[in-house]
Formats: structure tokens, C-alpha cells, sequence
């Protein structure tokens, strides 16, 4: 298969590509780590991506976090 062929392929199946290459690598960090260290890894992930993208869309993320679990008056 050249690289006119795979670049064919992988434009015309490129989710079913991707989720492919992160099943493999998912299937292998649980072989390596274990799966309870893996799920952590994950989760860790989720939350990161979670405050990352947060954070990028509003200046006051943090502020605003804050006031959701400290309701402003409470304790400060």
C-alpha cells in the first residue's frame, strides 16, 4: 500500500481510524499500568481537559468556580 492509497483510506475512515489508534493505546496502558491506574490517568485527563478549556473561555473561570462551591458571603 503506497501513500496515496493510505492517505485515500485514512481521509475517507478517519474516525473509525482514531478510535482504533486510541483503543490500542488504551488496551496497552491497561496491559502496562494496570486498569486502576489507568482510569486514573484517564479521569485525570477529563479534568484537565475540563478546567483547560474553562479556563480559555472565561477570564473569571476560577472566581466563578469558587462562587459555585463557596456561595459569595458565606466564609468570605
Amino acid at each position: 500500500m503506497d501513500m496515496n492509497q493510505f492517505a485515500k483510506f485514512y481521509n475517507s475512515n478517519k474516525g473509525g481510524v482514531i478510535g482504533a489508534l486510541i483503543g490500542i493505546v488504551i488496551a496497552i496502558l491497561i496491559l502496562w499500568l494496570s486498569f486502576w491506574t489507568t482510569l486514573f490517568i484517564a479521569i485525570l485527563g477529563i479534568i484537565g481537559y475540563y478546567i483547560g478549556g474553562a479556563i480559555f473561555q472565561g477570564k473569571n473561570f476560577i472566581r466563578e468556580l469558587i462562587d459555585r462551591i463557596i456561595p459569595p458571603g458565606t466564609y468570605r
